[in-house]
């Protein structure tokens, strides 16, 4: 019962999103353009939602820090083409503030989120989990909701 309701909970929090916007038309040109960034969240989604999958699948016989050294191997290289190819009109410059806020981010932050998501995916069920993310993502945007009125 509980995974059906957030199902029904996700699936119309994407359509509340996503509605208002149906109707206009897909536009790269247009900077009113939201359909395109939604689109683009919806994607990113599924393909969030692919990982825990695979990842919940994989940690039965694979250590937690071997997968993650086989996402960074692959993914890395991936982002670095991406970036390449939609990111060539900006200013590129390397800085040492810059190297270290990356490292920090994407090695250490990211590095500990991931191996700590693997360990709790070992003990749960990935469908229980997902459910208190999608709860934690609505407080998230009433206290946003609250602060916003405040000011």
């Amino acid at each position: 019962m509980t995974k059906t309701l957030g199902i029904i909970v996700a699936f119309s929090g994407v359509f509340i999103t996503v509605a208002p916007n149906l109707g206009s038309e897909l536009n790269l040109e247009n900077e009113e353009n939201y359909l395109l960034g939604d689109v683009m969240v919806l994607v990113s989604g599924c393909f969030l939602g692919l990982r825990v999958v695979v990842t919940k699948l994989l940690i039965q016989s694979i250590h937690p820090y071997r997968l993650l050294v086989w996402y960074l191997t692959l993914s890395l290289p991936a982002y670095a083409v991406l970036s390449l190819l939609f990111e060539t009109d900006k200013p590129f410059a390397i800085s040492l503030a810059s190297s270290a806020a990356l490292l920090y981010q994407g090695g250490v932050i990211a590095g500990y989120c991931f191996l700590a998501w693997t360990a709790i995916l070992e003990r749960y069920s990935a469908s229980k989990l997902v459910v208190l993310f999608l709860l934690r993502r609505y407080r998230v945007y009433c206290l946003v909701i609250y602060f916003w009125e405040m000011t």
